[in-house]
Order: C-alpha cells, then sequence, then structure tokens
C-alpha cells in the first residue's frame, strides 16, 4: 500500500523543474513591489498652494451669511408642505 501511494506521488526530473520554476515565479510576482518600492525615489509634495487655497476659502465663508437662519427650523411651513 505504501509503495502505491509514492507511485502514485511519484515525479519526474521535468515535473520537478517545474514546479521550481512556477515557485520562483510566484515568489518574484510577490515581491516585485515591495522591491519596486526600495528603488524608487519619494517625490516631495509641495501643499503651500493648497493651504493657501484653504485659507482664502475659509475666509470668504466666514463672510457669508447664514442663510439657514432666516427660518424658524421647527416651522417648515415656509419650506414645504408635509401634509
Amino acid at each position: 500500500m505504501l509503495s502505491a501511494v509514492k507511485n502514485y506521488f511519484a515525479i519526474t526530473k521535468k515535473e520537478w523543474n517545474g514546479m521550481l520554476f512556477l515557485a520562483a515565479l510566484i515568489l518574484i510576482v510577490l515581491l516585485a513591489p515591495d522591491v519596486y518600492q526600495l528603488f524608487k525615489e519619494q517625490k516631495q509634495v509641495d501643499f503651500s498652494r493648497i493651504k493657501e487655497a484653504q485659507k482664502v476659502l475659509a475666509d470668504a465663508t466666514e463672510e457669508q451669511p447664514a442663510y439657514d437662519r432666516k427660518y424658524d427650523k421647527a416651522d417648515y411651513s415656509k419650506h414645504a408642505s408635509f401634509n
């Protein structure tokens, strides 16, 4: 019985080389992104223009009146009828 199992799982040298090649290929594909990141130069991003735009936007929104204060929030009759 044991020899039958060994014969069932016996592989040739060509099959063994194919499995080694596939295992190496899978390993390369899995490790490639990490290795790529080691050699990739990180760009420095200048956020000064974005911060400046945020400040301008914040200043502009502070100057606008709050339109939701015109209506009493409990009185919806001015907005729509829900009957």
